[in-house]
This record gives C-alpha cells, sequence and structure tokens, in this order.
C-alpha cells in the first residue's frame, strides 16, 4: 500500500485505518489508485429495515440543524446507553461549536433540542435511541465485512476495510459495490445502498 504525496509514493508506516478519509483517496494499491465505497446510512438504515419501515433518503438532514451535528448527534443516540449520557457527548461534540459553545449550558439545551428533533424525524426507529443499540449493530456490520472480505478474496482482489467503508483499487470498484451488496442481502437488509466517499 502506498500514499502519493508531492509527486512521490510512500510506503504506509501506519494503518490506512488511522488515517483521514481525504488522504486516504491517495493511498495505491499494487500501484493502482483506490475508490472508497461505503454503506449509506449504515446502521440506521438495519435499524429502519429491522423497523420495516421505508429509510429517509438522508437520515441527517433535519431542517435547521447542521447535517454533520446532527450525524454524530444520531450515531451517538444509537450508541448511549442512556439519555443523559447521549445529551452530555453530543454538548461536548466539537460539531456542537456550529450551533453553541461547546460543553455550556447553550449546547446542553441545544443537545436537548436536537434529540428531540431526531426523535420525531426517526418515530419508526426511535425506540433504539439511547438503548446501547451500538454494540448490536457493531456485530451486524462485522459480519458483513467479514462476508464482503471473504467474497473479495475469492477472486484475488485485496480489499482494505475502514469501518463501514472499504477501500479496493479503482478498477475492481464495481466487484466491491457486487459484494457489499450481496452481503447485505445475505444477512437479510436487502435495501442497504453502497456510496462512492
Amino acid at each position: 500500500i502506498n500514499m502519493k504525496r508531492g509527486g512521490r509514493f510512500y510506503a504506509m508506516g501506519t494503518s490506512w485505518q488511522n488515517i483521514k478519509s481525504e488522504a486516504r483517496r491517495n493511498l495505491q494499491i499494487g500501484g493502482e489508485a483506490v475508490t472508497e465505497l461505503d454503506y449509506r446510512n449504515l446502521h440506521p438504515a438495519i435499524l429502519y429495515a429491522e423497523a420495516e419501515a421505508p429509510l429517509p433518503i438522508d437520515c441527517y438532514d433535519i431542517e435547521g440543524w447542521p447535517r454533520k451535528l446532527v450525524k454524530v448527534a444520531m450515531l451517538t443516540l444509537i450508541n448511549a446507553p442512556t439519555k443523559q449520557k447521549a445529551r452530555l457527548a453530543i454538548a461536548h461534540n466539537e460539531q456542537m461549536a456550529d450551533v453553541a459553545q461547546i460543553g455550556t449550558q447553550d449546547a446542553l439545551s441545544a443537545a436537548d433540542s436536537l434529540i428531540q428533533a431526531i426523535k420525531r424525524r426517526h418515530r419508526p426507529i426511535a425506540a433504539s435511541f439511547h438503548s446501547d443499540a451500538g454494540a448490536r449493530l457493531m456485530s451486524i456490520d462485522a459480519a458483513m465485512a467479514e462476508m464482503v472480505m471473504n467474497v473479495m478474496l475469492s477472486k484475488g482482489i485485496v480489499v482494505l476495510p475502514v469501518h463501514d467503508s472499504f477501500l479496493v483499487q479503482a478498477s475492481k470498484a464495481d466487484e466491491l459495490e457486487a459484494a457489499m451488496l450481496e452481503a447485505a442481502h445475505r444477512a437479510g437488509y436487502e435495501a442497504l445502498q453502497v456510496d462512492t466517499k
């Protein structure tokens, strides 16, 4: 695995998982540029599938709130064991700076309002919020990632996992997408969609 910097290539001395997504675009596998594909809204999509409810086009689009903050808040709600822990984590997240001073009473009030807005927007899965559902969902996505890796390796194609996304040689992107959709289908989540990051 190589990374291009200033027209030169360097062997990676650190894991591809520990570098920023913008920098991952400069990676190469076997001398070829990579493409990164991921499952769109993976954990919310799984919860919607389990609730047998239609998935919104963009789970993180809530009027009046910055999308990045909504994404952080929603994923925090899915992973937090209690509402209070979710509230505190959201109020102290760096994305809160767009709305209120991080960690202040204003940030806590904003976190409360955002939690209510997310629950209204996502009524079909609201019971999963601040229920510590994250560990179960991570187990599901880990099993799907293993399936993707096995399908790709059986074809002799190197694929590098990054959380819920995968890096592959750009020329193999279609095969990766097919493997990801196959893994989702075999796991019972036919509605999952794949995007290029």
